[in-house]
């Protein structure tokens, strides 16, 4: 079995999340002829599915995968997302991000700007009432003139506060981005080494890679990979059952 630790989750449709754990199964056959023929062979069982008979939780998943099977599928996918890797430069990765990361704070700077000045203008507004409250022209009382500019002196300190918060991200990211270099290294080292290593860097390389591997029903797979190196793929890698793929 590919993985040593508990990374794969059984996915029913009610999306129950449940640990698997892997074991030597035993299967029974009985031939046309009465001979008894038992297989044993690697299998992920749902401990939650084995006891929907026995008062547990109710589930419409499968309680049984052949380990090969699985471990097959993931493996594809796997070595396509090291293929993508591959192709990706570091440049074209950066470049990207950057970008993106630009785009996002300038709407978020947008949005907070377009905040001061509307919370600005209500707070000049009604400070400028109170002289009119004072010669009586004011269609505002002194009680509801108070009450306003209270709310708006607060709307306009939060919007301060997330302006600081924002720059305090830009820090945070400009951080992130130099870190970016790191994941990429990491990433296109274990996409280079993968296939020649041996079981146990395998394991070491794909328990770092992938965050969890949810199986559902007739072998449908969908893994979700560390965000540290999933921020290098287009999106979520999924499977659909095995003999619709072809493998």
């Amino acid at each position: 079995m590919v993985f040593q630790k508990k990374v794969y989750k059984f996915k029913s449709q009610r999306d129950c999340g449940i640990n698997t754990t892997a074991y030597m199964h035993k299967d029974r056959y009985k031939l046309a002829d009465g001979t008894i023929r038992e297989k044993v062979q690697p299998k992920y069982n749902c401990f939650q599915r084995a006891q929907k008979n026995k008062g547990g939780r109710d589930c419409d998943g499968q309680s049984l995968h052949l380990a090969e099977t699985v471990d097959a599928i993931v493996l594809e996918v796997v070595r396509k997302v090291f293929a993508q890797i591959k192709d990706t430069p570091y440049s074209r990765v950066a470049e990207q991000r950057i970008r993106q990361e630009s785009n996002l704070q300038k709407v978020k700077r947008a949005a907070i700007e377009k905040k001061m000045r509307s919370a600005q203008h209500a707070l000049e507004r009604f400070e400028g009432e109170i002289l009119k409250c004072l010669d009586g022209t004011s269609c505002f009382t002194e009680d509801m003139i108070a009450k306003q500019i209270r709310k708006s002196q607060k709307d306009l300190d939060d919007a301060k506060a997330e302006f600081a918060e924002l720059q305090k991200e830009r820090i945070n990211e400009a951080a992130e981005i130099r870190k970016l270099r790191s994941y990429y290294d990491d990433f296109r080292g274990w996409a280079d080494e993968f296939d020649s290593a041996p079981l146990k860097i395998k394991r070491t390389i794909l328990s770092q890679l992938i965050d969890r591997v949810e199986v559902g029903r007739k072998y449908a797979v969908t893994i979700k990979f560390n965000m540290s190196y999933q921020q290098f793929l287009e999106c979520d890698k999924t499977i659909e059952p095995r003999q619709e793929i072809g493998a």
